[in-house]
């Protein structure tokens, strides 16, 4: 069921449904950012497209190894630089200057404490933003607070 057609597809509703509400700009953290780009395209909205890093197989990358890989190749296809810009600068952007990106470690239970300091490196080196889901329930809180 999870596939780049899934993905585009699921993007393309949910952005017609975000523009009817008068949404005009998105943070995503899926699957196949390509895909995902895509369906961005075609509706119109701008977007924040997370390249996701797991650590286990999934549907999209096998290990957290694959997904640094696939992340590097997502921005060495997509990103442009914009008139004066240099790739590396936080502002750069598809060539349809709707979508950026950004580094999407899914949370600390999926990812580990050395996938996110190469993460805060590879953010750091190209001045791109973080998307992560951080204490989303108490007993992550409490975890984090125990060290």
């Amino acid at each position: 069921l999870v596939s780049p057609d899934f993905g585009r597809d699921g993007t393309m509703q949910a952005a017609a449904e975000c523009i009817q509400s008068g949404v005009t700009c998105v943070n995503d953290m899926y699957f196949f950012p390509r895909s995902i780009a895509e369906g961005i395209r075609k509706t119109g909205i701008r977007a924040s497209i997370g390249l996701t890093v797991l650590e286990f197989p999934n549907n999209y990358t096998k290990s957290s190894a694959q997904a640094f890989e696939t992340g590097q190749e997502v921005l060495s296809e997509l990103v442009v630089a914009g008139e004066g810009e240099a790739v590396t600068t936080p502002a750069a952007h598809d060539a349809s200057g709707l979508i950026n990106f950004t580094w999407a470690p899914h949370a600390p239970y999926t990812v580990a404490d050395a996938s996110f300091e190469r993460l805060r490196d590879l953010a750091a080196a190209r001045g791109m933003r973080v998307h992560v889901h951080l204490h989303e329930a108490e007993a992550e809180v409490a975890s984090s607070a125990a060290g």
